[in-house]
């Protein structure tokens, strides 16, 4: 639960019409708060880095990037982005490149785990209403 409550106060916290119905944690749990720059939390984030973060850390997971689409997303393609080029060299610059890695594998982790966990509670209401269904239709069960 932590977690929802940290990624709420770097993206801000949706709209209570927007706040899903099913979710345990109700909108009230949480502090309303403005979305933050991405640049503000991760210093020398690169843009397709901060592209990623945005498309992944999305509260509606009809918007939200999918595992794949994730992994074909320019950030993983495209190698090092421009912003980055200039100072290689530099030992800092390449602890600063691996912590940009390690926060963003662990920011898609995160969301992959949050996308599962929604398609199966979604797979879940599926074959209960299924359920529901075959049993008004069946008059001895």
């Amino acid at each position: 639960m932590s977690l929802i409550f940290l990624v709420s106060s770097v993206i801000g916290l949706p709209d209570r019409s927007e706040w899903p119905e099913d979710v345990s944690i109700p909108w009230t749990s949480f502090s309303v708060s403005a979305p933050r720059l991405f640049r503000e939390v991760i210093y020398n984030l690169s843009p397709s880095a901060e592209d990623l973060l945005k498309r992944l850390l999305t509260f509606d997971p009809n918007i939200r990037i999918t595992a794949a689409e994730a992994l074909n997303h320019s950030y993983f393609k495209d190698g090092d982005d421009e912003s980055d080029e200039e100072d290689e060299e530099e030992e800092s610059d390449e602890e600063e490149e691996e912590e940009e890695e390690e926060v963003m594998m662990m920011m898609m982790m995160t969301t992959m785990t949050i996308t599962m966990a929604t398609e199966m509670k979604e797979r879940q209401k599926k074959q209960k209403k299924r359920r529901r269904v075959t049993h008004r239709r069946l008059p001895f069960l």
